[in-house]
């Protein structure tokens, strides 16, 4: 019946919005229909030629989204619309929020967890119970259900990392649990050293996953720290990834291996009056040499490789 309404011309646009979209304010559900079927609130307002602002819903979101609501009012009317509809996850998720909104965290945990035992586990639920244990400072189930967002999609990293980095919870913990998530690891881990305020942080992931990490998510850490003046921990990072350079100053200088995108290589920068690269063979000592060939059409500053 759902599907009927979503495409009958009687629908307003609210309606058939709240089917496409059930995470943002629903369909609710009313059950003893005839012959045991079920019939949605929304459907029946389309039958019926309503406008779903009638309802208890309809009235919680439209007072909800003025200026200065009564959020009493506002609880009074969702928890109408969940006595409605007490089976559909989104309703308690709705109240949830709404009692967060209000300081009564307790009664909230309540409502996301009721939630949270009958949700189908979409990541917009999900998200919806991360928060609220964010807020509440439970960084245990803030984590637990982060990962399930993150086991799920890429859409909602950043949303995800945000929340474990307002609940505080154990970076170490966190990049323990990550470590057998290849994409995961490395997207945390990027959305710390992305940060100079969460430096202390990247080393704390850093000492978890720094063998599983990529040549790019490194270099970019060594950067970080040597932008934040970390001089002698940026060099332990790359000693660390690049075995028996203990005792070298300067790394790579005959161009005997791959150039690596870490700040103690060499950085080649290409322009249009010539150019630079690496190359087997004509070399002084070793296999390679580093080739410039300059294009001889005007006098130029050349400046395009530095280490």
């Amino acid at each position: 019946c759902a599907a009927a309404c979503r495409s009958s011309a009687k629908c307003s646009p609210i309606v058939r919005n709240s089917l496409s979209h059930p995470v943002s304010k629903g369909p609710v559900k009313i059950a003893g229909i005839a012959g045991g079927a079920c019939l949605t609130i929304a459907a029946l307002w389309c039958s019926l030629g309503l406008a779903p602002e009638n309802s208890s819903l309809g009235r919680a979101s439209s007072l909800e989204a003025t200026q200065s609501p009564d959020m009493n009012e506002v609880l009074r009317l969702y928890s109408l619309a969940l006595r409605e509809d007490a089976a559909n996850p989104i309703r308690w998720a709705d109240v949830g929020e709404i009692l967060d909104n209000l300081g009564d965290t307790q009664r909230a945990d309540y409502a996301f967890r009721q939630a949270g035992s009958m949700s189908a586990g979409t990541p917009q639920n999900l998200i919806r119970q991360m928060n609220h244990f964010a807020l509440s400072g439970d960084a245990s189930s803030t984590v637990k259900t982060g990962l399930q967002v993150l086991d799920l999609t890429d859409r909602y990293d950043k949303t995800v990392f945000a929340a474990f980095d307002r609940s505080q919870s154990s970076v170490t913990e966190i990049a323990r649990q990550l470590s057998t998530r290849p994409r995961v690891r490395t997207a945390y881990f990027d959305h710390l050293v992305a940060a100079d305020s969460l430096i202390q942080e990247a080393g704390e992931a850093w000492q978890v996953l720094h063998d599983q990490l990529p040549p790019e998510s490194i270099a970019a850490y060594s950067a970080t720290l040597l932008r934040n003046k970390a001089y002698a921990t940026a060099l332990q990072v790359w000693r660390t990834t690049h075995p028996g350079t203990e005792e070298q100053q300067l790394y790579n200088g005959s161009f005997e291996t791959d150039l690596s995108k870490s700040p103690f290589d060499w950085e080649l920068q290409a322009g249009t009056q010539a150019h630079i690269a690496r190359a087997e063979g004509d070399a002084h000592d070793g296999r390679f040499t580093l080739q410039i060939q300059f294009a001889g059409t005007e006098n130029i500053f050349y400046r395009a490789a530095s280490i």
